[in-house]
C-alpha cells in the first residue's frame, strides 16, 4: 500500500503537529533585475527615441530619451535625471554614435535627434549638479538639403512677382503641373487649395461677375512673393549608425538619416557633410545596418519602407534585385551579422530574408531568399539585435511584444 503525506508531514509517520511553521516553497529565481523605475517620469517615448551611452566617457552608462509631448531630450544617470534639453521641433528618432573626433583623449558619443528638417547633434558638456558629466550642449546642427524645385513652379512664382501674370493663368498653368505628377512646394499646393475653395463660392456657380475669388488669394500671393521662390524642405524619418572597422561599442562610426521623400544620406565622419546619398522609392520607416566585413568596405544597409517593402544599399550601391515584399507594414528592423535580416511585421509574423550568398552547415544560401517566418501570438512592438562578446561572438535578436512579454 502506497502512502502520501502532506508537505509538511514527517515520513517517519509522526503525526505533524498542526502548530508548527509551515515551510515556505521554494522560490523561481527572476529572469530580470528589477533595478529601478519610475511611475512619475511621465516621457512619452517609443524604442526610436531611446539609448544608453558613456556620455561622459568614464565607463558608466545613462539612459538619454526623447519626448515628443515635450520637446525635450532628457539624460538619466543613477535613477535621477540630470539633464534636460529644449528641442525645437517634435524628435521623431535619436541614436548615438562616435564621430572620428577626439577631445581630450577619452572617447566622447554624440547623441542625434531628428526632429522637423534638422538633426541636432548633441555632445556631453559640462559637470552636472550630481558632480557626474552628463549633461549634453548642442554641438552641430544639420540642415536636411531641400528637394529641387520643378523650373515652370518657380518661373510661375517668378512672374507673380513682378506682375506679369495674372492669378487665373498662374492658377490654370500650376493646375496643369500638378495633374501631369509634378512635385510642388506646400506653398503651390495652398495656392491651388485656395483657388479651388473661392472657385467653389455660390456667386461663381450662378456666373456672376465678382471679385471676391480673388481677394483672399491675391492676399496670399503677396504675402508668398515677397518670401523669394519657392523651396522644398524636407523632413527625417529614420536614423541609423554604420560603423568602419571594428563593432566595439565606441568604434568611429557614421550617421545616417532617412528623410520624407525617400533619399537616404551618410554623413562624414566628422559628422559636418554628406558624404554619399541613395534615393528610394519610398519613404524609409526603419533602418538597419549589417555587421562584420567591414575592412574591406562591404556592408548592407536595409530600409524598410512605407510602401510595404524593405530595400537594401550593399556595398554603396541601390541593389534593384534584392527586394522583400512585405503581406503588411513593417514594426522593426534588425539584422543578425552580415546575412540576415529580421523583418517583424504588423500582422504578428517575423520573416527572415538572406542578404547575401552564404552556407549553413553545408547548404547554399543564395541572396533575397527566405529563411524562416515565426508567428508571434502579438505584435512587436520593437526588435533589436543583442550582441553577445565572449569567447565568441554571439548575435541574437530579441522581440518586444505588445503583450508584455520578450522573446
Amino acid at each position: 500500500m502506497t502512502q502520501s503525506y502532506s508537505h509538511d508531514a514527517d515520513p517517519s509517520g509522526m503525526t505533524p503537529n498542526p502548530d508548527a511553521p509551515r515551510r515556505p516553497k521554494p522560490k523561481t529565481p527572476p529572469k530580470w533585475l528589477d533595478a529601478w523605475s519610475d511611475p512619475m517620469a511621465n516621457v512619452d517615448a517609443t524604442s526610436e527615441l531611446m539609448d544608453v551611452a558613456d556620455l561622459a566617457g568614464d565607463g558608466e552608462w545613462r539612459l538619454v530619451m526623447c519626448s515628443a509631448r515635450e520637446r525635450k531630450i532628457k539624460v538619466w544617470a543613477n535613477a535621477r535625471l540630470v539633464s534636460e534639453q529644449g528641442l525645437p521641433d517634435a524628435p521623431v528618432a535619436m541614436r548615438c554614435f562616435y564621430a572620428q573626433t577626439n577631445e581630450g583623449g577619452k572617447r566622447k558619443p554624440n547623441v542625434a535627434v531628428a526632429a522637423g528638417n534638422c538633426v541636432f547633434i548633441f555632445r556631453g558638456g559640462g559637470v552636472s549638479a550630481y558632480g557626474t558629466n552628463s549633461t549634453l550642449r548642442p554641438y552641430y546642427k544639420f540642415t536636411l538639403p531641400s528637394l529641387p524645385v520643378e523650373p515652370r513652379e518657380t518661373e510661375v512664382w517668378r512672374r507673380l512677382g513682378n506682375d506679369s501674370m495674372t492669378i487665373d493663368d498662374a492658377y490654370a498653368e500650376l493646375a496643369e503641373a500638378r495633374d501631369a505628377g509634378a512635385p510642388l512646394t506646400e506653398r503651390t499646393l495652398e495656392f491651388l487649395a485656395l483657388g479651388e475653395e473661392e472657385s467653389n463660392d455660390q456667386n461663381t456657380k450662378n456666373g456672376v461677375h465678382v471679385n471676391a475669388r480673388n481677394k483672399r488669394v491675391a492676399a496670399f500671393v503677396r504675402s508668398q512673393t515677397v518670401a523669394g521662390p519657392p523651396t522644398r524642405p524636407t523632413s527625417a524619418t529614420a536614423l541609423g549608425v554604420i560603423k568602419h572597422v571594428a563593432d566595439d561599442a565606441d568604434a568611429v562610426s557614421r550617421l545616417i538619416f532617412c528623410t520624407e521623400d525617400g533619399q537616404v544620406h551618410v554623413l562624414s565622419a566628422d559628422a559636418k557633410e554628406v558624404s554619399a546619398t541613395y534615393q528610394l522609392p519610398s519613404a524609409v520607416a526603419f533602418v538597419a545596418v549589417t555587421t562584420g566585413s567591414r575592412a574591406e568596405g562591404k556592408h548592407v544597409i536595409a530600409c524598410a519602407c512605407r510602401d510595404n517593402r524593405v530595400y537594401n544599399i550593399v556595398d554603396g550601391a541601390v541593389d534593384a534585385a534584392l527586394v522583400f515584399d512585405l503581406e503588411a507594414p513593417a514594426c522593426g528592423l534588425a539584422t543578425v551579422g552580415g546575412n540576415v535580416v529580421v523583418i517583424p511585421c504588423a500582422d504578428d509574423v517575423v520573416h527572415a530574408y538572406a542578404l547575401r550568398d552564404h552556407a549553413v552547415d553545408g547548404k547554399e544560401i543564395l541572396a533575397g531568399q527566405k529563411l524562416y517566418s515565426l508567428y508571434l501570438p502579438s505584435s512587436v512592438a520593437s526588435v533589436t539585435t543583442l550582441d553577445v562578446n565572449r569567447q565568441r561572438r554571439l548575435e541574437r535578436v530579441a522581440f518586444a511584444t505588445r503583450d508584455g512579454y520578450v522573446r
